[in-house]
């Protein structure tokens, strides 16, 4: 029943809308070595705009608010015949993607507002049927609300400012580290 107070009734706040523009290359050079040829980099920038409903909030304004993010990485071989790979991403203030499928017990590090840096390690164990992987990535937040967006979820508010952050009773995380060990086969 609608009068559960645990229950969220799900409204429209107003509209959102985002743009990315990616960039890959594969193998750096041409034969001049196979760990260049090999090297894969990438680089991605995305944008993100609100346009709150009149009398809503959506990132806790009623204005409209953009926010943007980069993201930079690479993927090199190594010596056992695996990949080593290394990314960094950065959001702003009222940056807010459209990534509400995590991969990790620490929300996604494409919705930090802040910096994320990932290192893995992938090893085929049995041709391309059987895989491992080491992955390790630390979050680190700059302001509030990073995997919130529904009225006053989503408000970005900076780490560093105790007292609004204690108005709104909020205790959020600064920083947050996952690491994971995985096998993967491919049928």
């Amino acid at each position: 029943p609608a009068s559960d107070p645990r229950m969220m009734l799900m409204e429209s706040l107003g509209d959102m809308d985002g743009a990315a523009v990616s960039a890959k290359i594969e193998g750096i050079g041409d034969e001049i070595n196979d760990f260049l040829d090999e090297t894969i980099i990438f680089a991605s920038y995305a944008w993100t705009n609100t346009r709150p409903d009149v009398g809503q909030a959506m990132l806790g304004s009623t204005d409209k608010e953009s926010g943007q993010s980069y993201w930079i990485g690479t993927q090199m071989p190594n010596m056992t015949g695996g990949k080593f790979g290394l990314e960094y991403n950065h959001g702003s203030k009222n940056w807010r993607p459209f990534t509400y499928g995590e991969d990790t017990m620490i929300g996604s590090k494409m919705a930090v507002r802040g910096s994320a840096y990932e290192a893995y390690w992938t090893q085929p164990l049995i041709d391309n049927v059987f895989s491992m992987q080491v992955r390790y990535t630390y979050l680190d937040y700059d302001y509030s609300g990073s995997d919130g967006f529904f009225g006053q979820g989503g408000t970005p508010i900076s780490l560093d400012d105790t007292a609004t952050l204690a108005q709104y009773q909020m205790d959020p995380v600064d920083t947050a580290s996952d690491i994971r060990v995985y096998f993967r086969y491919k049928y």
